[in-house]
């Protein structure tokens, strides 16, 4: 019986493969952000902040007031949409979101309560939403250019719904049981509508000649607005007049930006100039006066509520000099007046809120603010308590740079520098000098250890963490982000080594396309000279070129004066150098000339030695791809040799890495014969939407350097976007398939027909055929966020596709499994090739998934990077979160693995050792009896 039931036990459970709890976070790190946070409210307990709600865009998320650690965060995907207002009241959080929901949460552990869909039909989605507001018991007021909804997140119930025709600009406040909605009207007017907010019915309907932009409307029966350097309060009423009732001049040499209204006061108003200052007004008893202006204020008015009254909260500043001001909401009196200590801050204060202890003659405070640079910090009267790099969250592209030698590295290094050493005798003396230089290093770092009684680590790790590892393997990682905020950040263990705002970088365009990047113009490999890095961008203010260099491994900044004066349209790093190991970035300007950076006549003489190898590329505004190569040595002005109209938008055009290596040129068949990878180092994958007919794109693989088709297709009835990877001869693209359902993976491989050319050296200009191309399609079960692949330092290492899906999932397919080749039924030869059959699904196991648990929410790409090792790729994935992991395609071939039994080979080693001494002995002996008989 017990036979039988360990059988069937055997027979139920599966062995699966997995990741040990032990081993999460030992050769990875997650990270994971808010965004830029646009609103907060403190939780307090016993009269003492102990969290703090918040919400960026996508995020609602609760945080320890002490240490900013998050508590609970609840991330929306674009079917969920972005939370355009929120309400904190009692224990529970209302939010509302642009896809048609209301909800209300937990704050203690952030679940959701209710739910309530005041959009049903997919045709009301062309009607956005305008504002929304929330009254005192909770409920939530939404206006939308076609109606205004009252919802009860409480009961999770819509109230009343109200049909109204309104344009894309209203302006709206509560006033006792009324919701006052004004719009702009025909020919300089203005609509002002009154409905009550217990039945939905309209009291009234006015229009008012008006010609203002500046405008605001507090909840205190009053249109507040700015005319010709005037602040104008027109009385709200069912007689509204054209003449205004109050009416104050303000000083006309300064630029008024905005006008606001300041949340829950009704008898504030906030006047913002474009110099800074802020003016503060009062409407209190039929009198509207200025109450106090603030000449060096941060732009910035918050609250702060206390059991028995409310304060209105200024920061401002000068000279780095802040101060808190808090003013009774109610007496208008000063309630403290102190100074803050913020530190060193980049930009101006975006959003804070503010907790006051309710305790007589407290001066006790805590402050959260939200900086230009998306930086959250919790401050306190005695300073910064923590802080958020949430800029994190907003990465747009990446790089990576070798770590420095160590001083006992670089010392070795120096011994075998024999540059200017002729004679034997002088190379003798420079290998006893450097080894005396070494024993002094060693002397220096045994020093060190004693003195840290250490013996077991060579140095600390502050003096370990930036020096190089013995496979290279800890790196820097450089990533710039969308607000102009460079990071290095410590591969081995996520820690963040520097950061650099650069507030005049523009990184995207207007349609929101990355116009920056990253350069590593001279690697830690030449040791005698500083790591240089640069950042190409736009100034934001001129439009003109911007290059930043600084050092990637301490983030100082080598240039002064970072601004070009010209506009430029590409950036491109050269394979050649300058006399200081330094490669030379080449820029395009707008009239097709040439800037080198670093520029000399060393440099300049070697490109135009080598003109004949350099061709470039550049896409206008029509759609209009185009090549071009050297013309005029003199003024490096480049001409057109080709070109190509596309006719449609471009969305994607992919080349191949320029770094990545090639192992094999062909591919042994079956039948001992090979297949020789058609390697055009030159090609580009282009992907063109047809906007004459929806959905159909057609993609394209044209030669840069002759501007000729190789191949094109069209995919039709297909939902944008595409996803792509190109790389050796393949390339790998993704989309729905709108007329099936589903996802499909096409690959395309490219070979040369029949016979190999030379491949160690591709000429576009030679006699090529065409290639063959072979493709075939597969299905994925998930939808497809993005796709990269894995390369190595050498190409030795078997290639992967990396797949990131909605959910935050990074999965790995070996991509022999996208062959084309795979045939239905596999025949003697291709299965000695090792072919699979083909199956349409591509079946993916879970321990395929590099992040296992650790999902990525938001994603917007994966970037990899050969490490020291030829085995190990290292993977980098952001969007919301960041993900750093290290991948194994073809395992880890070069190194011993960590649970290695070295004391097992070593006691086998020195028993075969002492078994062949033994036998020694005795064969000799044996041999010398022999001879005696």
């Amino acid at each position: 019986m017990n036979f039988y039931t360990l059988l069937i036990s055997f027979a139920v459970f599966h062995f699966h493969a997995c990741l040990y709890e032990d081993q999460v976070g030992t050769f990875d790190w997650h990270k994971e952000f808010i965004g830029r946070i646009t609103w907060s409210s403190f939780l307090y307990s016993y009269n003492a902040p102990t969290k703090v709600l918040v919400h960026s865009d996508r995020v609602l998320a609760c945080l320890e007031s002490k240490t900013g650690n998050v508590v609970w965060r609840r991330v929306f995907s674009d079917i969920n949409g972005t939370v355009i207002n929120v309400l904190h009241k009692d224990s529970r959080l209302y939010s509302v979101h642009s896809v048609g929901l209301v909800r209300s949460w937990d704050v203690s552990t952030g679940h959701i309560i209710s739910e309530t869909v005041f959009i049903t039909s997919s045709n009301e989605f062309g009607n956005p939403i305008l504002y929304s507001l929330f009254d005192s018991k909770g409920n939530v007021y939404i206006i939308r250019t076609n109606k205004v909804i009252a919802v009860s997140p409480q009961f999770g119930t819509i109230e009343w719904s109200r049909d109204i025709t309104l344009n894309s600009k209203v302006l709206c406040s509560l006033s006792g049981s009324f919701l006052h909605i004004v719009s702009k009207g025909p020919e300089k007017s203005v609509k002002l509508t009154a409905i009550s907010i217990l039945t939905g019915n309209t009291k009234y309907e006015n229009v008012v000649k008006l010609d203002s932009d500046i405008c605001t409307l507090p909840g205190n029966q009053f249109l507040i607005c700015v005319i010709n350097s005037e602040l104008l309060a027109f009385r709200v009423n069912e007689e509204i007049q054209n003449n205004p009732e109050f009416k104050i001049e303000l000083p006309s040499s300064n630029e008024i930006v905005s006008i606001t209204s300041v949340f829950p006061f009704s008898s504030f108003i906030t006047v913002h100039f474009a110099n800074g200052a802020l003016s503060l007004f009062s409407i209190k008893d039929n009198k509207f006066e200025l109450f106090r202006h603030f000449t060096h204020s941060v732009g910035i008015v918050g609250y702060h509520s206390r059991q028995n009254s409310t304060s209105l909260a200024v920061i401002t500043s000068e000279e780095n000099n802040y101060k808190l001001i808090l003013i009774n909401g109610e007496t208008s009196e000063v309630v403290l007046n102190q100074a803050v200590t913020f530190g060193e801050i980049n930009g101006k204060i975006n959003h804070f809120s503010i907790y006051m202890p309710d305790r007589p003659l407290s001066t006790d405070f805590r402050i959260l603010a939200t900086f230009e640079d998306y930086t959250l910090s919790m401050f306190s009267a005695s300073g910064k308590i923590w802080h958020r790099e949430e800029a994190l969250s907003e990465i747009v592209t990446v790089q990576f740079c070798d770590l420095p030698l160590s001083e006992i590295q670089t010392e070795i290094e120096f011994e075998f520098q024999n540059e200017n050493k002729a004679t034997i005798l002088d190379m003798l003396v420079h290998r006893i000098y450097s080894q005396g230089q070494q024993l002094h290093t060693y002397y220096n770092a045994f020093e060190k250890m004693l003195r840290r009684n250490s013996l077991l680590k060579q140095c600390t790790a502050d003096e370990s963490e930036l020096t190089r590892d013995q496979f290279n393997i800890n790196k820097m990682i450089i990533a710039l982000t969308s607000v102009g905020k460079v990071y290095g950040i410590l591969s081995a263990s996520g820690k963040i080594i520097w950061n650099k705002w650069l507030p005049d970088l523009s990184i995207l365009n207007s349609e929101g396309r990355l116009i920056s990047n990253i350069y590593i113009q001279r690697s830690t490999a030449h040791f005698a000279y500083a790591p240089i890095a640069s950042i190409s961008g736009k100034d934001t203010s001129s439009g003109q070129f911007v290059l930043y260099k600084f050092n990637p491994i301490t983030g100082e900044l080598y240039c002064s004066d970072c601004k070009m004066d010209f506009i430029a349209k590409q950036a491109v790093l050269l394979p050649i150098h300058d006399e200081k190991h330094t490669k030379v970035l080449t820029i395009i300007d707008s009239n097709a000339k040439l800037h080198f950076s670093p520029s000399s006549d060393y440099v300049i003489k070697q490109f135009i030695e080598n003109s004949d190898k350099f061709f470039f590329y550049l896409l206008d505004e029509k759609n209009t791809l185009s090549g071009y190569a050297l013309s005029d040595a003199k003024d490096l002005s480049l001409s057109k040799i080709w070109h190509y109209h596309f006719g449609n938008p471009i969305t994607h055009i992919i080349p191949k890495r320029v770094s990545e290596k090639v192992d094999s040129p062909g591919k042994v068949l079956g039948d001992r014969s090979v297949l020789f990878k058609y390697l055009n180092p030159n090609l580009l994958f282009i992907v063109v939407k047809n906007e004459e007919e929806k959905g159909t794109f057609t993609i394209y693989l044209l030669d840069s350097v002759n501007g000729n088709i190789v191949f094109s297709a069209i995919h039709k009835r297909v939902r944008l976007p595409i996803n792509a990877v190109h790389s050796e001869n393949w390339v790998v693209y993704s989309f729905w398939n709108e007329r099936l359902r589903r996802t499909e993976i096409c690959v395309l491989e490219l070979y040369d027909s029949g016979y190999e050319f030379n491949s160690t050296s591709f000429s576009s200009f030679g006699q090529h055929m065409q290639p063959l191309v072979l493709r075939q399609s597969y299905i994925f079960a998930h939808p497809i966020r993005f796709l990269s692949t894995t390369y190595s330092d050498k190409g030795l290492t078997n290639k992967q596709i990396l797949v990131a899906t909605p959910n935050g999932a990074v999965i790995s397919i070996p991509k022999f499994m996208l062959d084309p080749r795979r045939p239905l039924v596999l025949s003697p030869i291709e299965r000695e090739e090792g072919l699979f059959p083909y199956v349409p699904e591509l079946m993916v196991p879970s321990e395929n998934i590099l992040n296992y648990n650790r999902s990525v929410n938001l994603l917007r790409s994966i970037d990899t990077f050969p490490s020291g090792l030829e085995s190990t790729v290292f993977v980098f994935v952001y969007g919301l979160d960041v993900f750093f992991t290290r991948d194994y395609p073809s395992k880890m071939f070069d190194v011993l693995k960590d649970d290695f039994e070295f004391w097992f080979i070593a006691f086998v080693m020195s028993i075969l050792i002492a078994g062949s001494l033994v036998a020694k002995k005795l064969a000799v002996t044996f041999s010398l009896r022999r001879l005696w008989k």
